[in-house]
């Protein structure tokens, strides 16, 4: 009788053990997340999709001179902060710094737009997103 009730203990705590690892490592976050951006009298579309591990992922955007998408250059995700850097695909000279948190179903923060392999910003603005 005692034997069913280690099994059980054990399986919790490993079941706890890997609860515990997927949210180390960014797993909770992996997915399409959906919503819009602003800046500098803009606006439009934003689509972050983030690969289990939260290691890889790809952006669409929607703006007024053209949709583009974009494979992510980083990402990091560290308890709920989030933060991508991607190429901006219509100018090979300038990227694009997401920074962000995590908020149950959603997430917001800031863009920047900096000088490839830079951090100076030379346009910025806000975004959210959800689940």
């Amino acid at each position: 009788m005692k034997k069913p009730i280690w099994f059980a203990a054990l399986m919790l705590i490993v079941a706890g053990a890997f609860s515990v690892l997927q949210a180390a490592d960014g797993s909770r976050f992996a997915g399409k997340w959906t919503g819009t951006w602003e800046g500098g009298g803009s606006g439009g579309s934003l689509v972050l999709t983030i690969a289990a591990g939260a290691d890889a992922g790809e952006v669409a955007v929607g703006q007024d001179t053209g949709d583009y998408t974009a494979t992510f250059a980083s990402v990091s995700v560290a308890d709920d902060r989030l933060t991508i850097r991607y190429p901006y695909t219509p100018d090979p000279q300038a990227d694009i710094l997401l920074t962000g948190t995590f908020a149950g179903d959603s997430a917001s923060g800031e863009w920047n737009m900096v000088a490839k392999g830079e951090s100076t910003s030379f346009a910025s603005g806000t975004w959210t997103v959800k689940r």
